[in-house]
């Protein structure tokens, strides 16, 4: 170990250049190696890694937009800036924890590409353009004042914005907002504990005690942070993948287009062979169904009814001429 200063803090290998510092380093700076400043919050990295472990293979299983691989990678790339931020107390160390979490609020908004109105069409192509400049500017600015307010500030925002379309996205399409909410949960927690540590540490009141649960209140925020990450890129993936499912799955959809039933769906199993051509007469249980076929005027009579107790019932008729198909609507 390095030598002891005469704060009784040992003195190690890195000088401190850094724009921000927590309480570890305030009170156990470099107490177990003269390489590593803070070595609980350098450790309790690990949490975001396990995260986007299971990211990555989320990805591959649901087959879901690059933009969710990308993320997950930029995700591991904070987990080594941040790692090496807290082991170094560096300005260089700073940087690549700090920038690459930017780059990660920048890759949650590109998660929900063509999910809502505001990152689909004109309005996204306005929504991305404004994100990208206030980002510019905002770190501009922060490499310039080197005013660690203006990196919250932006981050937050970087968090927020894509937080908030996600939820919008998932009720349109009448998803449980349970992930949702976990998310929420985690991240006010996490926030909350960075928060505490700053005032203790502006108010020169840190922790000098393992055992005292305010000295663990950053490697709090990052087990929150990346519970906060893992549950919003789980609820993303769902809005993803509802918009690639097919919604309708009744035996006459399934005698129209037997090879694209459940073609996208991840979880589905594949489709039963067609059915033979011949008169059909079958009743859905529980879905207020009824599907005839005539065999003689080749006319499929769907009868539907809205689950909404208001909705009146309707008839559709489909014929079906030569080998020209029709869907059934609804």
């Amino acid at each position: 170990m390095a030598l002891t200063s005469e704060t009784g803090i040992p003195n190690g290998h890195w000088a401190r250049t850094a724009n921000v510092e927590w309480c570890e380093a305030v009170t156990h700076a470099y107490a177990y190696s003269p390489y590593v400043a803070e070595a609980f919050n350098t450790l309790s990295n690990v949490f975001f890694f396990f995260g986007a472990t299971m990211g990555v293979a989320r990805v591959r299983r649901l087959r879901l937009p690059i933009a969710f691989l990308a993320t997950e990678c930029v995700i591991v790339i904070t987990v080594l800036g941040s790692a090496v931020f807290h082991a170094t107390q560096s300005y260089w160390g700073e940087i690549l924890d700090e920038l690459p979490m930017s780059l990660l609020g920048a890759g949650y908004l590109f998660c929900l590409a063509g999910t809502h109105d505001l990152t689909s069409g004109t309005k996204g192509q306005v929504t991305y353009l404004l994100t990208a400049v206030a980002t510019t500017v905002s770190w501009a600015v922060y490499l310039v004042l080197h005013n660690y307010q203006i990196f919250t500030t932006i981050f937050t925002l970087q968090v927020v914005v894509p937080a908030l379309i996600s939820l919008m996205a998932g009720c349109r399409r009448h998803l449980s907002p349970s992930l949702w909410v976990l998310f929420l949960a985690a991240i006010l927690t996490g926030r909350g504990a960075w928060e505490a540590e700053r005032f203790l540490h502006r108010s020169g009141r840190c922790p000098l005690a393992l055992n005292h649960p305010a000295f663990w209140l950053h490697p709090c925020w990052h087990l929150m942070a990346a519970l906060a990450h893992f549950f919003w890129m789980k609820y993303a993936a769902l809005i993803s993948v509802s918009d690639r499912m097919v919604i309708t799955t009744s035996p006459a959809e399934e005698y129209l287009n037997p090879t694209k039933q459940h073609k996208h769906h991840p979880t589905t199993p594949p489709p039963p062979p067609p059915l033979p051509f011949q008169p059909i007469l079958r009743a859905e249980k529980n879905s207020e169904r009824l599907i005839i076929r005539s065999g003689s005027s080749e006319t499929l009579t769907i009868r539907s009814a809205s689950r909404s107790r208001s909705s009146k019932r309707q008839m559709t008729n489909i014929e079906i001429g030569g080998e020209a198909s029709a869907r059934p609507s609804y």
